[in-house]
């Protein structure tokens, strides 16, 4: 079996999957709000139903593959830091940016459409409330943003909390790093995200007690037994979520389900025959969430729903989104090509870069203040602390203050150096030797 944890290409066909199914699902498991009448070709067993109904567990996928891709990426950038939560919380601020760019162009082009189409009635306040997926008013099924912005917020505090643990108790401790993780901090979230917070810290936790790898170790045995254990799980995903628990146990579900797709998507079949389409559409799943429901809901129905035939239905839509999906990451490709060449962008990404350094600064001075109150009193901490927080390059009034405070407590210091060349005094290091430095210089 080929790669034992799942690889990006993997949870990209895994993200493929899991738009697909919500497609089918808003497409027929809500006859209320389809106004245009179409058939069913497999009513005789009523797969639409089944299918459409089963196809919800796309959101715990949604939610369960980016807490082992976040986990996954950032226990490896990170592996030597003790408890890198700023680092974590840089990243989660790319994470941001690069959905809400995505986000923000699918905005423009479809809720420009609907104001002037006169669909939606424009309020500033709600205007805003969508444009930063606050609210979910003009597309409902846009009410998982919100949950993916808890997601990036839980993440960096899990993370760095497991690590913590693991550290303390100077082993591997998986279950009991667990165990704390799911209590203390899932029930802070589960009243947003119902269980979906739940799936997300099951991600992590796969790849935190290398549980995928334990697992699919076990399979590799069972050669080709291991095909007959994946339709098993499949099975049992499927029946346990549409007869028995429905969607409240989508963490257990959501676990059986991937396991039994990963081990099809690890076979030599799907990866020569069906993987590279799936993967195709993985790419654009982000676009496919977030356009589909205009055509199949808000503003195309009737041309949506033109084929007639319900399987036919589905593809058109899919077809649909895909498209408008590829195109409007062109758009996005060549407007930052657009940016790159008027030097737009290379300051936005400046300014990114020194608010990050900005906040740096500040934790660091807070750290250092204590010893420097301590040690040279109040006034010459306030002002390092305030000249901290610029970048290099002194203002008078810091220079001032160091010369008052040389001039009247480190007289016998100066003294001392004076007699040796400036450079040796700076490269002993140190803000006292460099003052001093500074001081001969004058």
């Amino acid at each position: 079996m080929k790669g034992k944890s799942i690889s990006k290409r993997e949870a990209s066909i895994l993200q493929g999957i899991a738009v697909l199914l919500m497609v089918f699902h808003h497409l027929f498991d809500f006859p209320d709000r389809i106004h245009i009448p179409f058939i069913n070709v497999f009513s005789f067993i009523q797969l639409e139903v089944f299918l459409s109904s089963f196809g919800r567990i796309c959101v715990a996928m949604f939610a369960f593959l980016s807490g082992y891709g976040l986990y996954k990426k950032y226990s490896e950038k990170v592996e030597d830091k003790k408890f890198p939560l700023l680092q974590c919380y840089k990243g989660m601020l790319g994470q941001l940016f690069n959905f809400l760019k995505r986000y923000w162009v699918v905005f423009v082009v479809f809720i420009s459409y609907g104001l002037i189409a006169n669909v939606y009635t424009f309020g500033w306040a709600e205007f805003f409330k969508n444009l930063f997926g606050i609210s979910s008013t003009y597309n409902a099924e846009w009410w998982y943003v919100i949950q993916y912005f808890d997601f990036l917020l839980m993440f960096p505090i899990v993370f760095c909390v497991e690590r913590l643990l693991d550290r303390a108790i100077k082993k591997r401790g998986e279950i009991f790093s667990a165990l704390i993780i799911l209590i203390a901090l899932g029930g802070i979230f589960i009243w947003r995200g119902q269980d979906y917070n739940l799936c997300f810290l099951l991600g992590m936790l796969s790849v935190s007690t290398n549980a995928m790898d334990k697992l699919f170790t076990l399979l590799e045995k069972a050669s080709f037994w291991k095909y007959g254990v994946a339709i098993i799980f499949i099975a049992s995903a499927f029946i346990l979520r549409v007869k028995f628990l429905g969607g409240k146990y989508d963490y257990i579900n959501v676990v059986l389900f991937i396991v039994g797709l990963l081990i099809f998507i690890k076979s030599k079949f799907f990866q020569k025959c069906i993987n590279p389409v799936i993967v195709f559409v993985g790419k654009y799943s982000t676009y496919i969430w977030l356009t589909h429901t205009f055509f199949a809901y808000y503003f195309f129905q009737k041309f949506t729903f033109f084929p007639k035939y319900s399987i036919l239905i589905y593809f058109w839509c899919v077809i649909l989104s895909l498209t408008t999906g590829i195109l409007l990451e062109y758009s996005i490709k060549t407007i930052s090509v657009l940016l790159d060449n008027t030097g737009v962008k290379k300051m936005g990404n400046r300014f990114l870069q020194r608010t990050v350094h900005f906040i740096e600064r500040i934790i660091r001075e807070t750290k250092r203040y204590p010893y420097t109150k301590k040690v040279f009193g109040k006034e010459i901490a306030n002002v390092t602390f305030k000249d901290g927080l610029t970048p290099p390059g002194k203002h008078p009034r810091y220079i001032q203050t160091i010369q008052d405070y040389v001039d009247g407590f480190l007289a016998d210091v100066v003294e001392k150096h004076k007699a040796l060349p400036n450079e040796s005094v700076c490269e002993t290091g140190g803000k006292l030797h460099i003052w001093c430095c500074w001081y001969i210089s004058k």
